[in-house]
C-alpha cells in the first residue's frame, strides 16, 4: 500500500528521535569503575547515600564517606569492610562534614587534598533535608536553612573540589571525572506546601545545568538525578514553617522506592556518562509532561491540591 506524503512525514518524525538516539547510544563511550576511582559522597550515613556507599564499594572503588554523624559513618565503614567477596577493596575513608557549615566543607576538603593528593574522580552531592509547611507560616530562617544545606553547600563543596578533578591525568574515557548531584521530582516541579524544598532543589537544577555545559571542556560530566518519593528518614527529619521537626513518616515516602534501587541507578548513571536521569513511576513522569505540556491544567490541579 503506497503511503502519501503527509504520513511518510509523521512517520519519519516519529522514528527519527529514537533512531538519533539509539545512534547516541551506541557510539557512547563508557566510565570504569575500579580501585583507581575515588568517590566522595555526601550524608553517607542513611537512605540514597549509605546505599551508594556500598554500590561503590562493591564495584571496587575508594569511597570516601562524609556525613555529620561520625559514629554512623564508622559503623557503615565497618560494614563495607565485612562485606562478602569485597576483601580486596580500598578501605573506606571517613571524613566530618556538615554540609549546611562553610568551615565544616573548607575543613572536609582540605582533609579530601591530604589523603588524596592526586584528585578525586567522582562526587556524589547527595546530603540535605526536607520541609513540610505553608508558606504564610514559614520563617525566612527556614527558607535560608534549607538553600543552605541543598543548595549553597553542594555549590560550595562542588567549587572547592573542582580543581582536583581537573588536574586529574587525561585518560582515554570521553569524561576523566563525575559530580552528580542527587536532586528530587520536585526540581522539576513544585507542589504545594514544599516551597522551601522545591526552591532549593530547583537552584540545583539551575546550578548544575551550568556547570554541566562549563566544565565539559575538562573532561568533567554532570549528572542529575530526580528520584520520586524514596523511602528514606528525609520526610521524619524534615523542618517545618516554624523550624521544629516534622517526625513523621508521609505515605508517600512509606510507600516509596527503596533507596538501594536508586544507589543502583547512581551507579549506572556515572558508568553510562548520562546527564539527566528520572527515577520517578510512571505517573509522576507525566505530572512533569503535563507541567510544560499543559500548564493551566497542572495549575490547577495543584489548586485544588493546595486546599485539600
Amino acid at each position: 500500500m503506497d503511503l502519501s506524503y503527509e504520513t511518510a512525514l509523521y512517520l519519519a518524525a516519529l522514528i527519527a528521535p529514537a533512531a538519533l538516539f539509539s545512534l547516541k547510544y551506541a557510539f557512547r563511550q563508557f566510565t570504569s569503575l575500579g580501585s583507581d576511582k575515588v568517590v566522595v559522597i555526601t550524608g553517607a550515613s542513611s537512605g540514597i547515600g549509605k546505599e551508594c556507599a556500598k554500590e561503590f564499594f562493591k564495584a571496587g572503588c575508594q569511597v570516601i564517606l562524609c556525613s555529620r554523624n561520625v559514629d554512623k559513618l564508622e559503623e557503615l565503614k565497618n560494614e563495607l569492610i565485612n562485606m562478602n567477596n569485597c576483601e580486596d577493596r580500598p578501605e573506606p575513608c571517613v571524613i566530618p562534614l556538615d554540609i549546611s557549615n562553610e568551615q565544616s566543607i573548607q575543613d572536609a576538603v582540605d582533609s579530601v587534598n591530604r589523603k588524596f593528593p592526586d584528585g578525586i574522580h567522582i562526587l556524589i552531592n547527595n546530603a540535605g533535608m526536607s520541609y513540610r509547611g505553608n508558606i504564610l507560616s514559614t520563617s525566612m530562617d527556614v527558607h535560608k536553612k534549607l538553600m543552605e544545606t541543598n543548595y549553597f553547600g553542594h555549590v560550595s563543596l562542588t567549587t572547592r573540589l573542582l580543581p582536583s578533578m581537573i588536574k586529574l591525568p587525561h585518560s582515554c574515557e570521553k569524561y576523566k571525572a563525575h559530580i552528580l548531584s542527587i536532586n528530587s521530582i520536585q526540581g522539576q516541579i513544585s507542589i504545594p506546601h514544599r516551597s522551601a524544598y522545591s526552591a532549593s532543589k530547583f537552584a540545583c537544577t539551575a546550578f548544575f545545568s551550568c556547570l554541566r555545559s562549563e566544565v565539559a571542556r575538562f573532561g568533567i560530566n554532570v549528572c542529575s538525578v530526580y528520584p520520586g518519593y524514596v523511602k528514606t528518614s528525609l520526610s521524619l527529619n524534615a523542618m517545618t514553617g516554624d523550624g521544629t521537626n516534622y517526625g513523621k513518616m508521609d505515605a508517600t515516602t512509606e510507600s516509596g522506592m527503596e533507596p538501594c534501587n536508586i544507589a543502583k541507578q547512581v551507579v549506572s548513571a556515572i558508568r553510562n556518562n548520562q546527564e539527566e536521569v528520572s527515577i520517578a513511576t510512571l505517573k509522576l513522569r507525566l505530572v512533569v509532561w503535563l507541567r510544560y505540556l499543559f500548564p493551566s491544567i497542572f495549575f490547577w490541579i495543584m489548586k485544588k491540591r493546595a486546599n485539600r
